[in-house]
């Protein structure tokens, strides 16, 4: 009875070979994307076909071709993310995109690409060969990857969202953000491999897709009051509450209500030479948080002079020589402090 079912056996698994194996010379069902769906399921594999007049570059051509799948799906992926931001009215750059495009140049270095026999295609009088990867086989060599940008995704986002300081946290969400798009491209890439595996993942994309809002409410509660010492005009104290506001911050005149106070000292530096007065503007800007400095700023003017029986006309020179000096370099310098 053993020897019959064992005989029985070899039986069938001879049929089945002779019923998937192709006729010598006849075209494979991966050699056509009509029919390759037949030989390698979308469900479990992800393949592509090359074709030229030699076996071996039509192997080429078909990693290639794989390779090209996987940057153009992220491609698509990125511009449209960057489209949906900028509905929101959000400014986007290219730089997500390039960052997801290197990331499929390095990780499709991992994988363990298969390729089959080529066929020459008489009809085509070229040679076919296909070139696929396995999901679950990529899966499991891209895992590794996927937890490294994970944890240092995590290992910007959480202390972000611990600090209690507004600009200190504003500061190191700006830098998770860089991180993120990183851990984003890699997702994106292993949603292409496993769509059931990757939406594990989902909370991870909600508390990333957060993280402008995030920075936006830290900068709402960045409360500041400013204070301007020898303002003869209150000119300057004007100008840079303008800027602060123009960047964002919401300002207050009460010192109980202020998170920080923006202390700026107007140096006039004048000095009086026979009828002639002569005067070496100076300002300098600090923001500070109890004790603590957050951001310093300063600078000297051009020379200012006049006569010193019209002194009111030294001083409005003295005073627009500092509004042009803060509105040229004030902002893009508290910027780059707070990199913003």
């Amino acid at each position: 009875m053993r020897k019959m079912c064992v005989v029985s056996f070899a039986v069938l698994m001879v049929s089945l070979f002779i019923a998937c194996a192709s006729t010598p010379g006849q075209k494979p069902l991966w050699a056509d994307y009509d029919t390759i769906e037949a030989a390698y399921p979308k469900a479990l594999y992800i393949a592509r076909i090359g074709m030229a007049s030699s076996g071996a570059q039509a192997g080429v051509l078909a990693e290639g071709e794989l390779a090209t799948y996987f940057t153009h799906t992220v491609r698509s992926e990125s511009t449209a993310q960057q489209k949906m931001e900028s509905a929101a009215g959000k400014t986007t750059t290219d730089s997500r995109m390039i960052v997801r495009e290197v990331t499929v140049e390095s990780l499709m270095n991992l994988f363990a690409i298969h390729r089959t026999t080529p066929f020459f295609d008489k009809d085509r009088n070229k040679y076919v060969c296909c070139a696929y990867i396995q999901r679950e086989e990529a899966w499991k060599l891209y895992e590794s990857q996927l937890f490294s940008s994970r944890e240092r995704f995590f290992s910007f986002y959480k202390p972000a969202q611990n600090e209690k300081d507004p600009l200190k946290k504003m500061l190191l969400l700006k830098r998770t953000e860089d991180v993120a798009a990183e851990y984003r491209g890699v997702l994106d890439f292993a949603r292409l491999l496993s769509p059931e595996k990757e939406s594990r993942y989902a909370e991870d994309r909600v508390m990333m897709a957060q993280l402008e809002r995030d920075k936006e409410r830290a900068m709402a509660d960045s409360v500041m009051r400013v204070v301007v010492s020898q303002n003869d005009s209150n000119r300057i104290l004007r100008c840079v509450t303008e800027l602060l506001a123009q960047e964002g911050f919401s300002l207050t005149d009460r010192k109980e209500k202020a998170v920080y106070e923006v202390h700026v000292v107007v140096e006039q530096n004048k000095a009086l030479h026979d009828d002639m007065l002569t005067a070496e503007p100076g300002i300098n800007v600090s923001i500070r948080s109890g004790a603590g400095q957050i951001f310093s700023y300063g600078k000297t003017c051009q020379r200012v002079t006049g006569f010193s029986a019209a002194e009111a006309l030294v001083n409005k020179k003295i005073y627009a020589a500092l509004e042009q000096e803060l509105r040229s370099t004030f902002l893009p310098e508290l910027r780059t402090a707070l990199a913003l």
